[in-house]
């Protein structure tokens, strides 16, 4: 009995304690933010893209890029692994593990660019790093070629399934920081 007398009692007091404080103005309610007024030029819409008119858009994570490459790379090639970078503006980063001949592996970092032609993906390759060691272009140039080959083969072959299928034509894509977007059009 002693034992809820003293909770009842210590619940009193808290209450108190918080009407006192409230009274006191020791505690203060949030005010409101001061407004800010910036003159300046009104907004304009953005210009129209071919994005806007698409029928359906079909955007894949870069994670779901990367185990698919995982599973699709050839045992015994002469690319060994390669991990996708999206970036914005349609650029693709890949690191990739590359065995040149039976005593050089090397580790590139290709910089491509997305386009669509005709409904296709294109991917054209921007730069080629090989941390900083001076390779001879023509001693990774067959291992670039087959990376960019197979990246265009393997989507463009899921595209024209997806295509057939769907009756739906590839327009354009775009990119995030983490993401590729796939526009298309009847």
């Amino acid at each position: 009995m002693r034992a809820v007398g003293t909770v009842v009692l210590g619940i009193f007091a808290f209450i108190g304690i918080v009407a006192c404080a409230l009274g006191a103005n020791a505690v203060l309610a949030p005010t409101a933010t001061p407004q800010i007024n910036v003159q300046g030029a009104p907004l304009q819409p953005a210009p129209a893209q071919a994005t806007d008119n698409a029928d359906m858009t079909v955007t894949l994570s870069e994670r779901y890029m990367n185990n698919n490459i995982a599973r699709g790379l050839a045992q015994g090639g002469s690319v060994e692994s390669a991990q996708l970078d999206i970036q914005s503006n349609a650029v693709v980063v890949i690191d990739a593990v590359m065995q040149v001949n039976s005593q050089l592996r090397l580790s590139p970092r290709v910089t491509t660019q997305l386009t669509v032609e005709n409904g296709r993906i294109v991917v054209n390759v921007q730069n080629v790093n090989v941390g900083g060691f001076g390779v001879p272009s023509s001693l990774i140039e067959p291992q670039i070629n087959q990376m960019k080959q197979n990246a265009e083969t393997n989507l463009n072959t899921q595209l024209a399934k997806f295509t057939a299928s769907s009756g739906l034509k590839l327009q354009a894509l775009s990119t995030t920081e983490n993401s590729l977007s796939l526009f298309f059009v009847e």
